[in-house]
């Protein structure tokens, strides 16, 4: 019954999460292995039957692998019921106290110093016997073992170089138990530590194997935590900025330094002069194309309709498709009214009219946040009208919508749906969404101001539009921003999305796209 109330989230291409805990959260996670799944960490004792029901519907789980010896990642083991391995260094501490004996509990708070070893000693199922022992290289299933001391002195994290994914373990923390509260990436509380200086260098490794997150770049020491504006930050790359009108245009020339140490990962690249120029207005934008004034254009949206048709009959030759793995969706604040009610998220799923958001976008309705190009991806679509096992998306079922609210005794309860005033037919896409099931009214955030409108708690927004593109061929690029629980919620994420399937483009040199910002190369003498 755990298992049925709470089923394992799938995070990226054979991994899936199991998170348990309160205030703080554990997470398990389980790894596809022929044809069972290893489980690697076990959390804390009470988590024990919840993983192994989890596993037992995933084939079983081969073996138990156990990051580091602490009562919150060995203490569900033997509830799991399957031979425990770990690192060779961890083998003394998993087989004994779980680390007890360098925490440190004189460097917590006063009041958490005598409530944390009861804790603790409630999580832990005392030490188990290891079968066998693991060293950096090691496979499980198609990830690899690697080795990251510090919390633990055999504290291991799983590696996967395809989708560039790391199950990081408590290499850093997110959560603060000496408070107990949230916050950014941090070294792990140093009352917990072997060695807190080897927690640096292992974050470090981490680091420099090039996790998949996106707008996330390596800067020096001591780089100021805001956006570099005037002075901007040294970087490796062929072309350096020669001159920046923040809004009006960006100038890049060669790097006079740069050293081509890989023509695949970074290549040296054709143009001497790159100058961009920002907030052109779409439909001029393809004109200067068309004239070849400019390259290269990029548009947050669809060609509109009418120039998508003159691209495709007087460009033909220049005009390419392309398919792109990403989603139009909305989210929706289900800790304020109306959407913290499930029965209207579920209404909202059902009355939007996805055809007109994908006609809108260029795009095609969908009902889930995996686009349909990506690995993982399962047709499904039970908000519809008149599902079938096809998954496609058929039409709205307003009736089905109607009886959902009228339960809910929500009806008439206005909805503010909050869009970035930056992109195309937004007001298109608050009339099919929030409109479509109660009265609303839109208010356009400009988008400088846009994400951290919607992102602070503070602010109750109800709903709001977002798109994703997936930056690579792996379903965790989507799932993990878009089912992420402090963002929006699992089963209304999908009410409003459309899968970006198509995009058209054109230009007289054959580079292309379509425009926010227009792009001018000078090509390089030969």
């Amino acid at each position: 019954m755990a298992l049925l109330n709470h089923p394992p989230v799938p995070v990226a291409d054979g991994v899936w999460r199991i998170t348990r805990g309160f205030p703080l959260k554990i997470n398990v996670f389980l790894v596809r292995e022929g044809d069972g799944v290893a489980v690697f960490d076990a959390g804390h004792k009470p988590m024990g039957p919840v993983v192994r029901a989890a596993a037992n519907a995933l084939g079983g789980a081969t073996r138990v692998v156990v990051g580091n010896a602490h009562a919150d990642h060995r203490g569900g083991a033997r509830g799991i019921g399957a031979p425990v391995h770990c690192h060779a260094d961890e083998r003394a501490d998993v087989e004994g106290d779980g680390g007890v004996h360098y925490f440190d509990y004189d460097l917590l708070p006063l009041l958490a110093r005598p409530l944390t070893p009861r804790l603790m000693a409630s999580w832990d199922d005392g030490p188990l016997e290891v079968a066998a022992t693991l060293a950096e290289g090691d496979r499980i299933g198609d990830l690899e073992v690697i080795h990251l001391p510090g919390h633990g002195p055999g504290c291991i994290g799983l590696w996967r170089a395809a989708d560039r994914l790391a199950l990081s373990n408590d290499c850093f923390a997110l959560f603060d138990p000496a408070l107990p509260r949230a916050g950014r990436p941090r070294i792990p509380h140093p009352a917990f530590n072997w060695s807190t200086e080897r927690c640096g260098e292992s974050i470090a490794k981490l680091a420099a194997l090039e996790l998949a997150q996106g707008y996330t770049f390596a800067v020096p020491a001591g780089s100021a935590p805001r956006e570099a504006i005037r002075r901007p930050l040294p970087a490796t790359g062929p072309y350096m900025i020669a001159g920046y009108r923040p809004g009006v245009e960006l100038r890049l020339v060669r790097n006079p330094h740069f050293r081509e140490w890989s023509p695949a990962a970074q290549p040296a690249g054709n143009p001497d002069v790159i100058v961009y120029r920002f907030g052109a207005v779409l439909d001029d934008a393809l004109t200067a194309i068309q004239r070849g004034s400019a390259d290269w254009v990029l548009n947050h949206g669809a060609v509109p309709a009418d120039r998508r048709r003159e691209l495709r009959t007087r460009y033909a030759s220049q005009t390419h498709t392309a398919l792109l793995p990403g989603i139009f969706y909305a989210s929706l604040n289900t800790r304020v009214p109306p959407f913290d009610d499930v029965r209207v998220r579920r209404a909202l799923n059902y009355a939007v009219d996805r055809g007109l958001l994908a006609r809108t976008f260029d795009a095609l309705p969908t009902c889930q946040v995996i686009p349909p190009q990506l690995p993982g991806y399962s047709p499904y679509c039970p908000y519809t009208r008149g599902p079938t096992r096809s998954g496609v998306w058929i039409g709205p079922d307003l009736a089905k919508a109607r009886r959902l609210i009228a339960a809910s005794g929500t009806a008439g309860m206005k909805v503010t749906f909050v869009s970035d005033a930056a992109t195309p037919k937004a007001r298109t896409s608050s009339r099919s969404c929030a409109g479509s099931a109660t009265g609303h009214r839109r208010v356009p955030v400009p988008g400088r101001r846009y994400g951290q409108t919607i992102s602070d708690s503070r602010n109750r927004v109800q709903i709001s539009g977002g798109g994703w593109d997936a930056e690579y061929p792996a379903a965790s690029s989507s799932s993990g921003v878009s089912c992420s629980r402090r963002r929006l919620d699992t089963t209304a994420s999908t009410s409003c999305s459309a899968s970006r399937t198509s995009s058209a483009s054109s230009a007289p040199a054959s580079r292309t796209m379509a425009g926010s910002s227009i792009m001018e190369a000078r090509a390089a003498a030969s």
